[in-house]
């Protein structure tokens, strides 16, 4: 079973902007290549939590409204026996330049870089119950395994699809570029394109959540029409 921690259920965004101090180094007549676009992976080491119970574990999913394979009355009595919380978690940052124009007030404005970042916190829980029984334990753990690889699948193949919806968007030069303008449009300026990125991050991020349910929930549903647990003892048993 997987289960999204809270925040993930609607994939936190935290956005950060920076602004290079104004300089003079660049002419406005000179327009800039495009923004340079980073997408970087991070996976944080996963933890295993096998302290709980089956009830322990049930009363977390209860919060959760993510299907369960591990619901059925013939694998475990209506209780959890295991299951992946991944707080998967999207950062990105954005940083422009200004360049001042010694003449009547104008300066130029550039996205010159984006980064954005993508983590991956694992942790599979257990249920104590089934520790002690290597048939049950390594059946839940390379169920929840599997939940983990669609999850690193999916960072990976975003990783790509947003890296090039950027490269694609910011070709056109009115989307990272401005100038000469006046200094007092600046800010509505840097809003304007920050607010472009920021749609197209989001739809991105959007599409995410919906695959990422799709095929997660397949996994269980899998599971549950075909359990490879049939060989287990009877769970009742442990």
């Amino acid at each position: 079973m997987n289960i999204f921690s809270v925040d993930i259920l609607k994939l936190s965004l935290a956005v950060f902007i920076a602004m290079t101090p104004f300089s003079n180094a660049y002419s406005c007549e000179i327009t800039p290549p495009p923004p340079e676009i980073n997408v970087r992976i991070f996976e944080e080491k996963t933890t295993f939590d096998t302290d709980k119970t089956k009830n322990e574990l049930t009363k977390i999913k209860s919060s959760s409204p993510i299907y369960s394979a591990y619901t059925q009355e013939n694998m475990h009595g209506k209780l959890i026996g295991g299951m992946m919380v991944d707080a998967l978690r999207m950062d990105h940052e954005i940083n422009s330049k200004q360049y001042h124009v010694n003449k009547n007030g104008y300066s130029c404005f550039q996205i010159d870089k984006i980064n954005i970042d993508i983590h991956l916190s694992p942790k599979i829980y257990i249920a104590k119950e089934f520790v002690k029984n290597d048939c049950w334990f390594n059946h839940i753990l390379s169920h929840e395994l599997q939940h983990l690889d669609i999850d690193r699948d999916i960072a990976d193949k975003y990783r790509r699809i947003v890296n090039n919806a950027l490269k694609i968007s910011l070709s056109n030069t009115d989307r990272y570029w401005s100038g000469p303008v006046k200094e007092a449009d600046i800010i509505d300026i840097k809003e304007r394109k920050k607010s472009f990125i920021n749609t197209i991050l989001r739809i991105s991020f959007d599409k995410i959540k919906e695959e990422r349910a799709a095929r997660q929930s397949a996994i269980d549903k899998r599971e549950d029409e075909h359990p490879t647990s049939s060989s287990c003892p009877n769970v009742r048993e442990l």
